[in-house]
């Protein structure tokens, strides 16, 4: 988990992920920051994003930051690099170059259901 972010499942299919992170810090959560990461298979190629994720994400008329992860990098740099510099209700896509990345991150997210396929 990252320090300081309670991280809850939004939504999830067999190819991409959704999750919901809060500030735990905050004294309520009106006022917690709380970002929107994807999580995605695809190449590291921004122009990937139209085809790996819906056009609804962009309708949402909010900020989307796209990164690249690999298994051969630290993922919570990676990561971090990119949630340090997003703003309230941001959202960002991680391009993760396989299943194994993939599920890499979700298990540094640790999002809170104990059985994500019951979405």
């Amino acid at each position: 988990m990252i320090e300081g972010l309670r991280a809850s499942w939004v939504s999830q299919t067999e190819a991409l992920k959704e999750i919901l992170l809060l500030d735990s810090t905050a004294p309520d959560e009106d006022s917690a920051m709380s970002l929107t990461v994807i999580v995605v298979v695809g190449p590291p190629d921004p122009n990937a994003l139209s085809y790996l994720v819906p056009r609804a994400v962009f309708e949402r008329g909010l900020p989307v930051h796209v990164g690249a992860l690999g298994s051969d990098e630290d993922l919570v740099a990676g990561m971090l690099e990119i949630l340090e510099v997003m703003n309230q209700h941001d959202i960002v896509v991680f391009l993760c170059q396989d299943q194994a990345t993939l599920d890499a991150v979700i298990d540094h997210l640790q999002p809170e259901l104990s059985d994500p396929h019951e979405l």
